[in-house]
C-alpha cells in the first residue's frame, strides 16, 4: 500500500507537466493547488488515524481516545 505521501509526491510530477503544458497553450487548466491536495491530506489524515486505531487494537496504547481524537490532537494544524 502506497502512503499519502508517496501518492502526493507521484501526482505532483504530473500536476506539475500539466500546468507547464497549459502555461504553453496546450490542454486545459489544471485544478488550483488547493483542489489537488485535499484529497491527499484527507488520504494522510484517514492513514493516520487507522494506525492509531491498530495500535489501539494491538495493546500497544492504553489510552480511550479516538481516532479522530488523536488526530486532531496530534496533527489537525487547521484547530
Amino acid at each position: 500500500m502506497k502512503t499519502a505521501v508517496t501518492m502526493l509526491g507521484e501526482a505532483f510530477r504530473q500536476w506539475q507537466r500539466d500546468w507547464e503544458s497549459y502555461d504553453k497553450g496546450i490542454g486545459n487548466k489544471p485544478k488550483s493547488y488547493d483542489e489537488f491536495i485535499s484529497p491527499f491530506i484527507e488520504l494522510e489524515k484517514e492513514q493516520i488515524m487507522r494506525a492509531h486505531l491498530s495500535g489501539q487494537n494491538s495493546n500497544e496504547m492504553d489510552d480511550d481516545i479516538t481516532e479522530e481524537e488523536y488526530y486532531n490532537d496530534n496533527y489537525n494544524q487547521n484547530k
